[in-house]
């Protein structure tokens, strides 16, 4: 399979807003939410690599889905956790997230999650995560206050979207089609608002607090405005 190379402007990516994407690969998943097309990027912004998930009726001769244009499309812009969603850490719920997105993209017949594992620990990276997770563990911080200690400054998400807006219109989303975005997190339906798109709604992803996870959601509702019961994605 050639790799293909396409050029995308977007809000939110390198200086210049053109970010240049290439598909490298593309294949199906049968997981347990369903079966889903699996497509594999690279990006020359600061976070380098996407994956996307794809539920679609078919694609095209040129590998790209065929979404239904006038239905609304269920997105999830899913920052990585290699902590939660592959070694099953309990003190978040960034896994059952990614599960629930794909169970109801599976159940509205159309939808992407678009991932960046780069984006771990809200783009500070998985090192300065686990240093977090050490901190409130030994210190009784939660998320939030681990983080500003740890960083020394109130600037402790460093995420942007532009390159997962890219992904979705290399995937042939046009800011016309109506989208509906899986997110407890405001900042994810402003990234589609600043590109255009003009017709978006957000869905709840809530994920029930346990005894583990209750005061990082209450942190992260009472302190980075996140909705929706105190989760968010």
């Amino acid at each position: 399979m050639e790799p293909d190379r396409c050029v995308v402007e977007a809000v939110g990516g390198p200086a210049g807003g053109f970010i240049t994407l290439t598909r490298v690969g593309v294949g199906p998943l049968l997981t347990p939410a369903g079966r889903f097309w699996m497509y594999q990027f690279v990006a020359d912004d600061e976070w380098g690599n996407y994956q996307a998930l794809v539920k679609v009726d078919e694609l095209g001769q040129d590998l790209r889905p065929r979404f239904v244009r006038d239905e609304s499309l269920l997105v999830r812009l899913d920052s990585g956790c290699a902590t939660g969603q592959v070694f099953s850490d309990v003190t978040c719920e960034c896994s059952e997230q990614l599960r629930l997105a794909m169970e109801r993209i599976q159940r509205s017949g159309q939808g992407v999650v678009v991932h960046c594992r780069a984006q771990d620990g809200r783009g500070m990276g998985t090192a300065f995560k686990l240093g977090t997770l050490w901190m409130q563990s030994d210190w009784g911080l939660d998320t939030v206050g681990a983080a500003v200690a740890l960083a020394g400054s109130q600037h402790i998400d460093r995420r942007t979207y532009g390159g997962m807006i890219a992904v979705l219109q290399y995937l042939g989303v046009r800011q016309s089609q109506p989208i509906t975005v899986a997110t407890n997190n405001p900042d994810k339906i402003a990234a589609f608002i600043s590109n255009g798109f003009s017709e978006v709604k957000r869905q709840e992803i809530v994920i029930g607090a346990t005894r583990h996870t209750g005061r990082h959601l209450r942190a992260k509702a009472e302190h980075l405005g996140h909705l929706g019961l105190g989760a968010r994605s």
